[in-house]
């Protein structure tokens, strides 16, 4: 009896083991994915930014671009 309880005792360890390394690697995997989500985030803003700035500019300074178009288009 004395032996299937020390690989009892040692099966256990074993699972511990294993289960605080699954907890560690779930934890680090939520970090990864929130800082990917975040970063998704940023450059989603950002582009919408460019967007809406290079519409303004097009708005403002539509004639000029319209003439710069017409002389690329005719060449």
């Amino acid at each position: 009896m004395g032996r299937l309880e020390e690989l009892h005792l040692k099966e256990s360890h074993i699972w511990a083991k294993m289960k605080s390394h699954y907890k560690e690697a779930v934890a680090t995997n939520k970090r990864k994915i929130d800082n990917l989500k975040k970063a998704l985030d940023k450059s989603q803003a950002r582009s919408q930014l460019l967007t809406n700035r290079i519409r303004t500019l097009l708005q403002a300074n539509r004639d000029w671009f319209t003439t710069q178009l017409k002389a690329v288009l005719d060449k």
